[in-house]
């Protein structure tokens, strides 16, 4: 029950949770409902994510998994 946090449907806050929560030491496994939901929070990922080693100089990291449904679990997307 401790590893399952509920969150609000809103993935730049799913993935800003998870950056938190790699940051104080955790392994979080964000989940991102649909592959085209994707670009919602593309800028947690590319502006935070995967910039911040670099902006850091190495001392912090972001050991972080994002799981997303691809395009096998959905079909006809586009006017759903």
């Amino acid at each position: 029950p401790d590893r399952v946090i509920d969150t609000l449907l809103d993935e730049q806050s799913i993935l800003g949770l998870g950056i938190g929560m790699a940051h104080n030491g955790f392994l979080p496994i964000p989940e991102i409902q649909f592959l085209a939901y994707l670009h919602n929070a593309e800028d947690q990922l590319r502006g935070e994510a995967a910039t911040l080693p670099f902006f850091s100089n190495g001392q912090y990291t972001n050991p972080m998994v994002v799981r997303i449904a691809g395009l096998g679990y959905q079909k006809g997307f586009g006017g759903h």
